[in-house]
């Protein structure tokens, strides 16, 4: 099924692609995904598809629906904004920046989510 994510910061250290809640109720139930590996598959220009790995953390299943990367992960989603997103960037040094959006397929398995984002929205 098709689900628009938009870009996400928290404003200090926390990167990722956050999906509206009522999708993450509609996809998701805590006792099967819980464990769930998240594979994101990022488009790029000239280049192969990115993969980036996430899991899914606690706070997902209350009030924040974002796929989150850390570390080398969340270094290569921030240098996706930036050259490969359609976006140019985030808007640094701002904390309410206006996220981008973007179409996404999201497909579930045993025990891997993959979510292919196939477009850009402007904003």
């Amino acid at each position: 099924m098709k689900y628009e994510l938009t870009s996400w910061f928290n404003g200090t250290a926390s990167w990722g692609l956050r999906l509206k809640p009522q999708d993450r109720e509609e996809l998701f139930l805590r006792e099967k995904h819980k464990d769930c590996q998240v594979v994101v598959f990022l488009p790029r220009k000239e280049k192969d598809t990115l993969r980036l790995n996430s899991k899914l953390t606690p706070s997902f299943w209350n009030t924040c629906s974002e796929f989150r990367f850390i570390g080398a992960e969340k270094e290569k989603f921030k240098e996706w904004l930036k050259t490969d997103s359609g976006g140019s960037g985030w808007p640094f040094g701002t904390r309410r920046g206006k996220p981008y959006k973007y179409d996404a397929t999201i497909t579930i398995n045993r025990k891997e989510i993959c979510v292919v984002l196939r477009g850009f929205q402007k904003t």
